[in-house]
C-alpha cells in the first residue's frame, strides 16, 4: 500500500464524478487506457523489480502500464511497457496525457467509411464525434483554452485515407500530424524520453 499520494486534482474530481468506474455510465472512456480506482491505486503493491517512484492508475488492452512518474514533488505521466524494462515519459500531467491520446486516437486505425468492410473495434464519424463532443465537455474546465478550440476543429473534420508502411486506413489526422500537434500543445521537451521501470 502506498503511504501517501498527492493525487492530481483532475483524478480526484474524475473520481469523485465516478469517471472511473467501469459499472458507471459515467465512465471515462479512453483509446487503450482503463482506468484504476481511487482506492485500486492507493492499495497498489509494487511487483518485484519495479522502481518506487512509478504508480500505475491505469492499464492497455495489452497490460502495459500508464503510470505517474514522481518527480521532484510533481507526478509526470509515463507509460510502462509490459515486455520490456524501459518506458518513457509521455505527459508532463494527466491532462496532457489525457489530451495527447485523444490526438493519437484520431490519428489511429480505428474508424471506417464503409460498414460492410467494419473490423469490429472500429467506428463510424458520427460516434468519433460524439466522443470528441464528450471530451470536449468533459475536460473544458482542465483544457486551456488552445486545447479545446482544437478538439472543436476536429469535430468539424472528415476521415480521410492516411497512407503508412503498414497499409492505408481513414483517420482525422495522419500520425504525423498527431505527433506535430502534441510537439505544438504539450510543448514539453522530455516527451518519449526513455527510463528504465524495471530494475535490471
Amino acid at each position: 500500500m502506498l503511504k501517501s499520494l498527492n493525487f492530481p486534482q483532475i483524478y480526484l474530481e474524475m473520481n469523485r464524478l465516478g469517471w472511473l468506474d467501469a459499472e458507471s455510465r459515467d465512465y471515462l472512456w479512453l483509446n487503450e487506457m482503463k482506468w484504476k480506482s481511487q482506492t485500486e491505486v492507493m492499495n497498489y503493491k509494487h511487483e518485484e523489480g519495479e522502481i518506487d517512484s512509478i504508480i500505475p492508475f491505469a492499464v492497455t488492452g495489452r497490460g502495459d502500464k500508464w503510470v505517474w512518474k514522481e518527480e521532484s514533488n510533481r507526478l509526470l505521466v509515463a507509460l510502462c511497457f509490459h515486455d520490456d524494462y524501459e518506458g518513457v515519459i509521455y505527459a508532463e500531467n494527466l491532462e496532457g496525457a489525457i489530451f495527447r491520446n485523444i490526438l493519437e486516437y484520431v490519428s489511429s486505425a480505428h474508424f471506417y467509411t464503409d460498414e460492410k468492410k467494419a473490423e469490429s473495434f472500429q467506428i463510424d464519424i458520427e460516434e468519433l464525434r460524439n466522443y470528441l463532443v464528450n471530451w470536449r465537455k468533459r475536460f473544458n474546465r482542465w483544457f486551456n483554452d488552445e486545447w479545446l478550440y482544437e478538439l472543436d476543429e476536429l469535430e468539424k473534420l472528415e476521415l480521410k485515407i492516411c497512407e503508412t508502411q503498414y497499409g492505408s486506413y481513414f483517420a482525422l489526422l495522419t500520425p504525423d500530424e498527431a505527433r506535430s500537434k502534441t510537439k505544438k500543445f504539450l510543448n514539453f521537451d522530455r516527451i518519449n524520453e526513455p527510463f528504465n521501470w524495471i530494475n535490471k
